[in-house]
């Protein structure tokens, strides 16, 4: 995934700023990010300019950003054995555009925590290189299994 330019950190805080959104930055970064991260250069390139299309007030073009990095099967495989085995929750967030409206988003702290801490190169999983991700897989499938027997 390509990752955040300066100049898009810059325009992001520029609007921000001038919408007068500069204290609300971290909860519209984490909403922009699907919850990933609160800092704006941790954003990938299409989410940052999905923010700056959306604080432009433009329709962003899409809400997850389309890739054709190879790893990204292997990833979402990770993801959906996370969602059975709890390592996913769902949360309640409160919408900026409509005031009081309530939805329910993924929370993948827990998932992104335990692949940093027991991942075997203890690095976020958007980091793991087409190589070295089906070996987190396998890893992460025997977590997977020990969870699935102790249901």
């Amino acid at each position: 995934m390509k990752e955040i330019t300066k100049q898009q950190i810059i325009t992001i805080h520029t609007l921000l700023r001038n919408k007068g959104l500069s204290e609300e930055k971290p909860r519209i970064v984490s909403e922009a990010s699907g919850m990933r991260t609160i800092r704006c250069s941790k954003l990938y390139y299409d989410e940052a300019q999905n923010l700056i299309n959306m604080l432009n007030g433009k329709k962003p073009t899409d809400h997850r950003p389309r890739t054709t990095d190879k790893g990204d099967k292997m990833r979402k495989h990770i993801i959906a054995m996370a969602h059975e085995i709890g390592f996913i929750r769902k949360e309640k967030v409160v919408i900026i555009q409509q005031p009081g409206e309530i939805i329910e988003k993924n929370n993948y702290d827990d998932l992104h925590k335990w692949i940093e801490k027991f991942g075997y190169l203890h690095k976020p999983m958007d980091k793991y290189t087409y190589k070295e991700l089906p070996t987190l897989v396998t890893q992460f499938k025997q977590v997977y299994a020990s969870k699935i027997k102790l249901k």
